[in-house]
Formats: structure tokens, C-alpha cells, sequence
């Protein structure tokens, strides 16, 4: 990244010093390794020498840190109604509401792993990490340079049977994988892979999701 861009867009967006420094810190990996970037917009391949091209993944970054909550918008499927009267006894009456109940669960299941990536970056970017917010680097959620290595960090809210995509993304690669959640449902801060106290716990975790939830609401 040239410094003239670096400052055309500290000064349009006015962002924090360690916004910028973090940020920049991505731009460098991905100079460095340039097989981790992603592109999604309908442009030619991402060119990180292009201020335009770097303004955008500025804001996908910026964007992935203040995400929101929202309604449901899926209608229901009436053949899923008739499997659960028919097969499992569900009431007729209240069947509507179990669904739209099961769909606020749903959201709010999808969001934990958001809310998990925002936890770990307040508690891991004093020690050095950095958040790749806005899914801009493949399936790597944080970076952190030691000396002249890179740490590359993927993290689940829990433990699934990986496919072959995310298997193959760490082939050949020191990409560390962490979950939270075993599958038994045991939680795994202790086997987080920092040596530094981090002050990771699963009741300080939920205390931040009760906080962030009421920031969320909608």
C-alpha cells in the first residue's frame, strides 16, 4: 500500500491510528502471500497497488467489525408443518410459533461466530493479533507476525467435521485451527494457542455476548 493512499482513506474515513496500522498490517500478508486474497466484487483480479481496489477491501474490513442483527425473513415451509404435526405430534395450534421461535435460534446461532471472532479480537489485538474482519483473507480469521513469521489463525464457535475446502485451505501451511466447543460441548479456552495470558474464559464470553446482544437488538 503507498502511503498516499494509505492517507487518502485515513482522512475520508478518519478511523483510529490502530484501525489503520491493523489494517495495514493485513495489506503487508497479503503483499507477502498473495494466494490468501479474496475478491468478490465484479472487477478485474484484486490489484493491492490500486487505490480503488484498496479503499473497497478497507471498507469490507471496517464493515465485517459493525455487523447487525435482523429479522428473519425466510417463510416458513409448509411441508416442515406437516412433518412435525404428522410424525412428531407438534400441536397445530402452536406450531407457527415453535417455527418462528426455531428461526430466531437459527439467527442467533449464525451470529455467535461473529460475536466470537469480536471477543477474541478485544482480547487478542493488545498481544498482537489482528482481526481479518469482513472476510477479506480465505478462511484465515486472525494474523500476527512474529519476528518474520506469520501465525494464521481459523477459529469455529465448534468443533464439525470440516470440508473439503476449509481441510484443504491449511495443506502445506502453519494455519492454526481453534474451536470453542468440543464436541461433547466442552469449552476449549485452555487449549487456545497463545502463550500470553489472554484472559479467555467461557463465563467472561458470555458476559460479552450478553453485552453485545443489547447493543444488537433490534
Amino acid at each position: 500500500m503507498t502511503d498516499s493512499a494509505l492517507s487518502n482513506i485515513q482522512s475520508k474515513f478518519n478511523h483510529s491510528e490502530q484501525v489503520f496500522l491493523s489494517f495495514r498490517t493485513i495489506y503487508d500478508f497479503l503483499l507477502s502471500f498473495p494466494e490468501y486474497k479474496v475478491w468478490r466484487k465484479k472487477h478485474p483480479a484484486l490489484d493491492l497497488n490500486d487505490a480503488t481496489h484498496i479503499e473497497i477491501i478497507y471498507e469490507k474490513f471496517i464493515n465485517g467489525k459493525n455487523f447487525t442483527l435482523a429479522y428473519p425473513k425466510t417463510k416458513i415451509d409448509s411441508a416442515v408443518k406437516e412433518v412435525l404435526i404428522n410424525a412428531y405430534d407438534f400441536d397445530s395450534i402452536t406450531i407457527d410459533d415453535v417455527l418462528k421461535n426455531h428461526q430466531f435460534a437459527m439467527l442467533a446461532e449464525n451470529q455467535i461466530g461473529d460475536l466470537l471472532e469480536k471477543y477474541l479480537a478485544s482480547k487478542l489485538e493488545p498481544l498482537g493479533w489482528v482481526w481479518c474482519s469482513g472476510s477479506i483473507v480465505n478462511k484465515i480469521d486472525f494474523i500476527k507476525k512474529d519476528d518474520t513469521n506469520w501465525r494464521l489463525l481459523q477459529i469455529k464457535n465448534r468443533a464439525t467435521t470440516e470440508n473439503s475446502s476449509s481441510s484443504s485451505v491449511r495443506n502445506n501451511t502453519n494455519i492454526i485451527k481453534w474451536y470453542r466447543l468440543s464436541n461433547n460441548g466442552k469449552s476449549c479456552w485452555d487449549k487456545f494457542p497463545e502463550n500470553q495470558i489472554t484472559g479467555l474464559d467461557e463465563s467472561d464470553f458470555l458476559k460479552f455476548i450478553r453485552e453485545e446482544s443489547l447493543k444488537l437488538k433490534v
